[in-house]
């Protein structure tokens, strides 16, 4: 396990409770997707990079969509939170997804099920919800030390998804 990863698997702090589907007359995001954009999983991120960012983060939510992009210097990190009815329609939704990515690797011990996609970006499904770590944005090195797009990717994934174990 890399020192960074490690690091991003040292806890989440007192973050909101996590996953699970908003109740459907709610339609806003989850307090699990709430907590990519802030809190212990921003900490996390800018931790494991080494890099400050340069505008505050803030979320925007397309129902069923919440986005939040983290802004460094010359570059931008995405995270992704699609919420869904159920677990079911989750596992649809990852399927269809893992389907259109070409070149798709599976990923093992992320959530229930993971993928990377050929960019080095990661698709995680926990609950009812898909997680998309996309480093698309990035250089193919970055961060203080540089690493890869697709370590980055993963250590981000399991960041957040130790944040929602934590607080499941």
């Amino acid at each position: 396990m890399s020192l960074a990863l490690a690091a991003a698997a040292a806890g989440c702090g007192a973050a909101p409770p996590a996953p699970g589907p908003p109740p459907a007359a709610a339609r806003q995001p989850s307090r699990a997707a709430l907590m990519v954009c802030g809190g212990d999983v921003e900490r996390e991120v800018t931790g494991a990079l080494g890099t400050a960012l340069i505008t505050p983060l803030t979320g925007s939510w397309v129902d069923p969509r919440y986005t939040c992009p983290y802004v460094f210097p010359g570059a931008t990190l995405a995270l992704v939170v699609d919420q869904t009815a159920d677990r079911p329609a989750a596992e649809a939704l990852f399927e269809r997804r893992r389907a259109e990515a070409a070149g798709a690797t599976a990923v093992d011990g992320l959530g229930e099920a993971a993928f990377a996609r050929a960019d080095g970006s990661v698709v995680v499904r926990k609950d009812s919800m898909l997680l998309l770590v996309d480093v698309a944005g990035l250089p193919a090195g970055f961060g203080t030390p540089v690493r890869s797009r697709a370590n980055i990717a993963l250590t981000v994934a399991t960041a957040v998804m130790t944040c929602w174990r934590e607080h499941a």
